[in-house]
């Protein structure tokens, strides 16, 4: 029986530059056991310039793990949120323990690396697990 949810919250980030990149990750279901997570992750861009998406990891306890599916914008450049556009972020993990020992024991941290301007900023999501009735 499926017990497992995990979710992780609408988080956006903080100071003056890193507001400018709100994530939005949806939650999934999937069975406790599983050893992969695919979440669909919204970036928005509250700012009045383009960001571009370097790369995305998700940190656990034990390891970082870097997303396995290129965050590209066709062909070979970076993903490009123009000010007041919303896009999918591309991620896709392979763990190396199942999602109760990443996600139920410890919270996870989703980070997007992205440059604004000339700065190279961090936005940052809490990965949770929950039961199905919300508790953990």
């Amino acid at each position: 029986m499926a017990r497992g949810l995990v979710n992780a919250p609408a988080a956006a980030t903080g100071g003056t530059p890193q507001q400018n990149l709100k994530l939005v990750v949806d939650p999934t279901r999937q069975l406790i056991g599983e050893g992969w997570y695919d979440p669909l992750v919204d970036a928005i861009n509250n700012g009045d310039s383009r960001i571009r998406v370097i790369k995305v990891e998700l940190r656990t306890q034990s390891k970082t793990y870097e997303s396995s599916t290129s965050i590209q914008d066709g062909g070979n450049h970076p993903l490009v949120i123009e000010p007041g556009e919303i896009k999918v972020v591309p991620v896709s993990f392979r763990l190396e323990c199942s999602v109760w020992d990443t996600f139920f024991r410890h919270p996870a941290d989703l980070l997007v690396y992205y440059q604004d301007g000339s700065q190279q900023i961090v936005a940052h999501a809490t990965v949770v697990g929950l039961h199905l009735d919300g508790s953990r």
